[in-house]
């Protein structure tokens, strides 16, 4: 939160029209949220907040996954696709 002040000031913060928060203490998570929500997140948990649609929400984030993973999920969903091509012929 204080390199986010010593770079811009509380207008233009609210600028931002989508914030991702992770745990923080009461007093920032009011001033980047208007509600202390963030304050009160565990490890591994987030919030993203939306002015335009006026909503919080939790979630959990992820890294990215790993290219092995991808190419396991590739090669599952091809064969599902194979079967599913064989079933209409």
């Amino acid at each position: 939160m204080n390199n986010l002040n010593s770079h811009f000031t509380n207008q233009i913060l609210r600028e931002f029209e989508m914030r991702v928060l992770f745990q923080m203490s009461p007093t920032d998570s009011g001033h980047m949220l208007d509600a202390p929500h963030a304050s009160k997140l565990g490890p591994h948990r987030a919030f993203f907040a939306s002015e335009e649609q006026n909503r919080i929400e939790k979630f959990r984030p992820y890294g990215v996954p790993s290219d092995e993973w991808l190419r396991w999920v590739g090669q599952q969903l091809g064969n599902r696709a194979r079967v599913a091509g064989e079933r209409t012929t």
